[in-house]
């Protein structure tokens, strides 16, 4: 399922959409709506780092078995 790139990142940003909105709520006291805005940009910010990383890398895993 983890192989690959798209799954990854989509997991990425959905669990960090999780996490930053309940940290916004949590811990800087925001608004329910102000805290989702929040953490789904700064979650697309970390996804899109990440996919940035992941494309950056080099040669996929599934190019590296063809030779």
């Amino acid at each position: 399922m983890f192989k690959h790139r798209r799954v990854r990142v989509a997991c990425v940003l959905v669990v960090g959409c999780v996490v930053l909105t309940f940290m916004e709520w949590r811990a800087e006291q925001a608004t329910w709506r102000t805290a989702v805005v929040s953490g789904f940009l700064m979650a697309c910010v970390v996804a899109g780092t990440w996919w940035f990383a992941e494309m950056t890398q080099g040669l996929s895993s599934r190019t590296r078995r063809k030779r």
